[in-house]
């Protein structure tokens, strides 16, 4: 595996990149929009997997779009695809993404395009108390939340979404609430390691 993005970045000075603390803001809906489109866009033209998560792949699923009181646009990928992201990262940022944090740990990266935050986590295999898992950063996530993918019509086009997304809604927004929209819904599990 060829050095993480920050050390590409930094010219080898840097294990990783980090911003000083930025207001979470709510997103603007239409350039959150042209946003994940052009990211999209971008990603499938070097043929980098990625798929929505968190709160974007709840919004898709039960609203179709983004709504008021969205902060930031939750996509992941696998580590084992950082080699076909770097020339799309390239790419994103001669498109007016700037990079604001990396990860030491492995390729996760946040982006910020005019005032749209984008997180990308990059997952790798875990064993954790002999269990497989994924991770990412800090944290870790069932083996089974990605062992298959489908897509979805969300801003006019396809994406990703795990194939078990019921499963990972129902265990990350506490039970079925996730169905019914609330401004101070928070992720529900998610183990640190």
């Amino acid at each position: 595996m060829e050095p993480f993005i920050a050390h590409r970045l930094t010219n080898g000075e840097k294990d990783c990149i980090t911003h000083g603390k930025i207001p979470h803001q709510r997103l603007n809906i239409k350039r959150a929009r042209e946003s994940l489109l052009l990211f999209k866009e971008i990603m499938d033209k070097h043929k980098a997997k990625f798929w929505l998560m968190y709160g974007t792949l709840l919004r898709a699923i039960r609203d179709g779009d983004f709504i008021e009181w969205d902060r930031d646009i939750d996509l992941g990928s696998f580590e084992s695809d950082a080699e076909k992201r770097w020339p799309a990262i390239l790419e994103l940022i001669d498109n007016g993404f700037n990079v604001l944090r990396t990860d030491p740990v492995g390729n996760t990266v946040q982006f910020l395009r005019e005032d749209t935050e984008i997180d990308l986590a990059s997952y790798e295999p875990y064993t954790r108390r002999g269990h497989d898992m994924w991770r990412w950063s800090r944290f870790v996530e069932p083996h089974d939340y990605f062992t298959g993918f489908e897509e979805i019509d969300f801003l006019g086009t396809k994406f990703l979404i795990p194939e078990k997304w019921e499963m990972f809604l129902r265990d990350h927004y506490k039970g079925d609430i996730w169905k019914t929209p609330n401004p101070r819904c928070k992720h529900g599990k998610l183990y640190r390691i």
